[in-house]
Formats: C-alpha cells, structure tokens, sequence
C-alpha cells in the first residue's frame, strides 16, 4: 500500500511564494512571457530554454518515483506553459501530467498553489487538481484600482473606463469567488457589495507597491474584511500586467480555521475515470483526456417541509368513548301496534291496466310469456315464390359497312425501303 505523496505541484509563471504555510510551497518555474523564446537558440530564449528544461527533469523524477504532476499556469498568460506542457508530455510519453489553468490573480494563485502543495500528501491526485478550481470558491481576492482603462481580465463596462477619468473615483475588482467590478467612492461602506465572507477567524494578505498611499486600506477595506489576522506582502511582479494598472492594491482573505480545507474537500462530488482510473470531478479527466460521466452533485440532507407536522405528539390524542344504546323496555315494546306489510309493486299490462306482481318465480315467468304473446302480433305468411325479374333482351352486335372496316395492304415490292425499315411512295 502507497504511503507516500501521491501528486506534486508546480507554477509555471514567475510568482513568489506567500510562505503561509512555512516549508510547504509549490515548485515554480518562471516561464517568459513569448513562448517562442522557449524552443528557440537565441540569447534572449536562453532562460526560457533553461526553465522549460528543468520543467521537463522535474516532472521526470516524480513520475519516476510513482507521483503524477499538476502544472498550474494562469489563463491570462497560458501560450508559453501550454507549450511547455504538451512538450512535456510528448516527450515523456506520459499522460500523469496535468494542466490546470486559474483565471487568479498573482497573490491568490501564490496562495492557491501553496494549499494544494499542502494536500498533495493526503489526496489522490484526481482530487489534488479537483480542489484547484474549488478552493477559489472559499476565498476572496481582489483589488483596489484606481484605474479600469487597462484592466483586460476582467469584464468592465464603458461606463466604467469612463468613470476612471473622473476624480475621486475608484474601483473595487473581485477575481474570486466571482469576477467582478464595482465603482467605489473614498468613505462608502465597502460591506454591503462584499460578495463572500470567508469562514471565521480569517486572515487578510494584502501588496502595495511603492508610493501609494493606504489610506484607503486602512480607513475602509479591512473594516469591511474585519479579519482577524492581517499580514503585507512584498508586490507580486505579475500585478501591474494583471490588475492593468501600478495603482493597485492587491489582497486576498481566507479562512484560517483548522478545518477549513477538510471541509471544502466535503463538498466534492467525484467519480472514477474509465480510462486511467483516477477520481476526478469533471467530465473530462485531467490527466488522460477521457471523457467520463460527470459526477452527480452532493444532495445535503434537509427536513422535509412536512416533517414538523407529522412528527408525533408528546400528548396521547384523546378521543370520545361511544356510549352504548339501552334497549327499550318491554312495555313499550308491547305497545306498539302491528304494521301492515307495504304492498307488492305492480307492473303495466297490455292492456293498460296494472297487475300485481306474482310472489312465486314460476308464476312470475308465466306472467311473463303471456305478456310477451298479447304484446307481439303473428306475423303474416311469406309467399312460396318470389316473382322472377324479366330477362334483358339481347343486344345486336354493331354493323361495319365497307367504308368503315380497316383493310391492312402490303406495299408493292418495287418501292423503295424506307431508314426506318418501311416502304413509302416517296424515295
């Protein structure tokens, strides 16, 4: 039986680590942003050759020790981690590398990374890339800009570029759990357009470049937050090209709780692949590419909206004992005089007149032919012989004078054949 880590998790995109989780982070390999540079021989690809290489030696010393690989690369930056991937799988000849792509931000992809690092021991690796896209689901990342003009990746209306020339406003942009942007004024209540609110005690990770001011951080996003633990963070170097803007400050707030990971694991509902026999949770398995059925979504046990009413009582029901009749005395039974047995019915005759139904079934079948006999006639004698139609006459057959008939002559045989196989006249 495997007692070992099942799965190992690596960045493919140059972001640091948040060091919540001390020792335990997520191998990163910071690929560039052209991924032609990757595969090509010039100076400027040589560090991007070099990192996809030792993407390629690491994933062949996990497969070699039994684990499989869950690569993670941003949507948002995903041409050169793809082809590394593919280039990766080809070479190997393997399908236990896995590619996971986050639409996060920098800080919430660092933080995401280091948690499915943390429960690669525990999970199979089906599982390990199925929390990548639920954990999302249980934080809150985003940003404070003050900016949009430049923000493309995250939907934004033009009324909201407009807005960003206006002075004094600024904009609150949500990543996770939901995409979401929301324009803000200095000194309004942030708490009501909070979409989740982490499971308490929770702890904030904010960045602020340098030289902007936190007076807006301090004054009104972390009395929203309300966390109980806020910690800043050198800026991630991927910020200004996510958020579109160096007028950013970037935060992220999730659950500190002990059980806060085991809980979000609960709430799977997951299914073994076909194919390479792996639990995943989507219809596609993210490991061999087979098509599966997708898992059916957990159904948390509720009462039933009329188990209150029939729940049983605490009091015994109580019900009204019949009271039993008394019989009459015998002196008024006495009393009473004798009644007269109801008369038999009566049933119409022929004759119009109504007779008493007979008491006994021989009598009553007696009755009954005699009625049927005075209420039918005898019918009347058919004849012996029906008369005999008249034959038709016959009809002569029509006469054919001399000019009428059709005569059939041969041609002479001194004319002409004609093409067509005939004799004509003319030549």
């Amino acid at each position: 039986m495997r007692t070992g880590p099942t799965a190992a998790v690596a960045l493919l995109v140059d972001i640091p680590a948040t060091g919540q989780l001390g020792d335990t982070c997520a191998r990163r390999f910071p690929l560039p942003r052209d991924s032609r540079r990757i595969f090509s021989a010039k100076s400027s690809g040589a560090v991007g050759l070099d990192t996809s290489a030792e993407f390629i030696d690491f994933a062949t010393e996990r497969i070699g020790e039994g684990q499989k690989v869950i690569a993670l690369y941003p949507t948002w930056r995903a041409e050169a981690a793809e082809r590394t991937i593919h280039f990766a799988r080809g070479a190997l000849r393997t399908d236990h590398i896995a590619a996971v792509g986050l639409d996060l931000s920098p800080l919430a992809m660092s933080l995401l990374a280091d948690q499915l690092a943390y429960l690669a021991p525990y999970l199979s690796a089906g599982l390990t890339a199925a929390m990548a896209t639920e954990l999302p689901k249980h934080m809150l990342a985003g940003a404070w800009l003050r900016s949009v003009g430049s923000l493309a990746t995250l939907p934004t209306s033009i009324s909201q570029h407009l807005g960003s020339y206006v002075p004094g406003v600024a904009f609150m942009a949500y990543c996770a759990p939901e995409q979401r942007v929301r324009q803000v004024r200095q000194g309004a209540d942030l708490a009501d357009g909070i979409p989740h609110h982490p499971q308490t005690p929770t702890q904030v990770l904010y960045s602020v470049p340098e030289g902007l001011r936190t007076t807006f951080l301090n004054d009104d996003l972390l009395p929203a937050l309300a966390p109980d633990r806020s910690l800043p963070l050198p800026p991630q170097p991927l910020a200004t090209e996510y958020w579109g803007t160096s007028g950013h400050i970037d935060f992220v707030a999730f659950s500190a709780h002990p059980c806060a990971l085991s809980d979000t694991l609960t709430e799977l509902a997951s299914t073994i692949c076909t194919w390479c026999r792996e639990r995943i949770t989507t219809r596609v398995c993210p490991f061999c590419h087979a098509a599966n059925r997708p898992p059916r979504k957990l159904q948390r046990s509720m009462p039933h909206p009329r188990s209150r009413s029939l729940a049983p009582s605490t009091t015994a029901p109580t019900c009204r004992t019949p009271t039993p009749l008394e019989p009459a005395p015998l002196e008024q039974l006495q009393q009473r005089e004798p009644q007269e047995p109801p008369p038999l019915p009566t049933c119409p005759s022929p004759d119009g007149e109504e007779e008493p139904v007979p008491v006994s079934i021989s009598s009553r079948m007696e009755a009954i032919r005699l009625r049927a006999r005075a209420s039918h006639a005898p019918l009347t004698s058919l004849p012996e012989r029906l008369p005999k139609p008249p034959e038709p006459s016959p009809v002569p057959p029509p006469r054919i004078g001399h000019d009428q008939g059709i005569q059939h002559r041969n041609p002479p045989s001194a004319l002409p054949m004609a093409p067509n196989g005939r004799r004509d006249r003319t030549p």
